[in-house]
């Protein structure tokens, strides 16, 4: 059915392609007619200027007009020229003899006046500019006239000029070689077999009288005729200057039909064999591809779903076996590549976080360095008064007094219990740090993703600084089987990307609640500059990245997904530009 729809369309395509040709050939033809008639108003209108001209017909000198017109005349385009006074009387007649300009006497004794129409329509100021006519003569010829009236630069009638080319069959001839086509033009109500010159492929149209109402103005809907001799003939009215005539361009479809007839023998052969070569090929190769095919395709959907360590059965010593070996080793090599990028994405996240770490330790540390000073002093104090008392008991309440033992009595506990919180402080950065990084991934944990996310935000604190207000919604809700680094290093990437969004200060909000009974929502929603929706559809694909050159890997938001998927949840964002961006993480309590 396809192969018989094909060559349906392909013989379609053939026949449109011959009525486009016969609807070019046919604009060619009117764009021709109308700048040969161009041609003659632009030299009618040089004619209409001569000053020497205007004073020969204002006082009828006749010879002088000759004298003066004739060396002037374009031999190559007209073929008449006509010369009226302001009465619209002929005053002289040129006719192109041999490329030569001789005077018709004869005409210019009958003392030949214009119609009083036209005198009228064509003195007037308003439209007074040259008008094109097309018309056949008495004789069959098919003439091109423009009339202009000669005027002064004042506007005061001097008289008229009358410039005529007559289309030749030589004329034609060079229109059907730039066409491409067989050509007949003919007038509104004329038989067309009447008409100059007619090509016998016209022969068709004999008797047949199409005028202008006949036909649609609109070429898209111009009628098409055929003849018995397999010529399309493509038929429609030309707008010629102030004239409509109707135009006929030919084509013969010999060469198509045969071509035609020869596409469906070799088609025929060729579903023929086609046929054959399938049932063989079924026959020999059902057994022994399809079966490993089979296993092939299960493993590619697998695979597609996020499946790790997918590995097909080894298949024959054939091209089939060599895939699936080559989908083996790429399925273990994916493996490792996808646990190496996500390792590195870790790395690079970490080394985005040295600087704030860093600054989180120095403060803690900072503070007990400080407190030592204190301490030693305290301790000297106390063992000058342990010393006396062992020593010189008399003198202990003046030491006493003078080492001011109420006052370390009552600030030594105090600087114990800031060293203790300062070395609190740098042993939890220190546990949430190694937490992070750690590769953990092969065992399910319950976890509790509040707590995971107040440890990474913590751990970000030095990104937020002062500039970025955290603002937690975090619910009462039930812990989860995943993997805990994996989710911790999906909220970094989306915490930190969101941090860097926002330029100056802003806020960013963390909320978990209920989706569902058995989903946990997470949002992280920022107040940075949003994302188009071009973006938008972008940000997961790897190597993507909206920061400048050397800033970002493009892979931190590709892993996150790829993690998202592998816990079975989903991750999607909301976003407009100027309003913000909105993560929104679902994760099902149990895998």
């Amino acid at each position: 059915m396809v192969t018989f729809f094909s060559l349906a369309k392909y013989e379609e395509a053939m026949q449109q392609d011959v009525k486009s040709r016969l609807k070019e050939s046919f604009l060619e033809l009117d764009r021709t007619i109308n700048n040969s008639g161009a041609q003659l108003e632009a030299h009618v209108r040089v004619l209409a200027k001569n000053k020497s001209i205007h004073y020969y017909i204002t006082n009828k000198f006749k010879k002088k007009i000759f004298t003066e017109l004739a060396p002037n005349l374009n031999q190559k385009i007209v073929s008449r020229a006509l010369v009226y006074n302001r009465e619209g009387l002929l005053l002289l007649s040129l006719i192109n003899k041999e490329n030569q300009f001789i005077r018709e006497r004869g005409a210019e004794a009958k003392e030949y006046y214009l119609s009083k129409n036209y005198l009228e329509s064509a003195s007037s100021p308003i439209k007074a500019s040259p008008k094109l006519f097309v018309v056949f003569d008495k004789k069959g010829r098919l003439l091109l006239k423009v009339f202009t009236a000669i005027t002064t630069s004042m506007g005061r009638l001097i008289g008229y000029v009358q410039l005529n080319q007559e289309i030749t069959k030589k004329t034609l001839n060079i229109w059907r070689a730039k066409t491409g086509a067989d050509i007949v033009i003919s007038p509104q109500a004329r038989v067309v077999d009447l008409v100059l010159d007619a090509p016998a492929v016209f022969t068709s149209l004999k008797n047949t009288k199409l005028n202008v109402s006949s036909l649609n103005k609109n070429i898209s809907k111009a009628p098409y005729f055929s003849d018995s001799n397999n010529n399309l003939i493509f038929g429609n009215a030309m707008q010629i200057g102030e004239s409509v005539m109707l135009g006929f361009v030919a084509l013969s479809q010999k060469s198509i039909i045969k071509a035609i007839g020869q596409v469906r023998v070799a088609f025929a052969w060729a579903v023929g064999g086609l046929m054959i070569m399938l049932i063989v090929f079924y026959i020999a190769t059902t057994k022994v591809l399809l079966a490993p095919m089979d296993r092939l395709i299960v493993g590619i959907q697998k695979m597609k779903t996020g499946s790790k360590g997918v590995l097909v059965e080894t298949a024959p010593a054939n091209e089939l076996g060599i895939v699936i070996d080559s989908f083996n080793e790429m399925s273990q090599a994916l493996d490792s590549t996808q646990s190496q990028l996500v390792h590195q994405a870790k790395m690079a996240s970490l080394g985005q976080l040295v600087a704030g770490v860093a600054h989180e330790l120095n403060n803690p540390i900072g503070f007990i360095y400080a407190n030592m000073k204190y301490l030693n002093e305290h301790t000297e104090s106390l063992f000058k008064i342990i010393n006396t008392a062992q020593v010189e008991p008399e003198k202990l309440t003046e030491v006493l007094a003078k080492e001011d033992f109420l006052y370390i009595k009552k600030d030594l506990p105090k600087l114990i219990k800031s060293c203790e919180a300062g070395a609190e402080r740098t042993k939890d950065i220190v546990i949430g740090l190694r937490n992070f990084s750690r590769l953990d991934e092969a065992q399910l944990k319950e976890t509790d993703l509040c707590v995971d996310l107040t440890n990474t935000i913590d751990l970000l604190s030095g990104e937020f600084q002062k500039r970025i207000e955290i603002i937690k919604q975090l619910e009462d809700v039930p812990k989860i089987n995943c993997y805990p680094s994996q989710l911790n290093q999906v909220f970094m990437n989306i915490l930190a990307n969101a941090a860097q969004s926002i330029e100056g200060a802003g806020k960013i909000y963390v909320s978990v609640s209920m989706a569902d009974k058995k989903t946990i929502l997470v949002s992280i929603k920022d107040t940075g500059p949003g994302m188009s929706k071009d973006v938008m559809s972008k940000i997961f694909d790897p190597f993507f990245t909206t920061k400048k050159q050397g800033e970002g890997t493009g892979l931190g938001l590709s892993i996150s997904f790829g993690i998202i998927e592998e816990h079975k949840g989903s991750i999607n964002v909301v976003s407009q530009p100027g309003k913000g961006t909105d993560f929104q993480i679902k994760l099902p309590i149990n895998q």
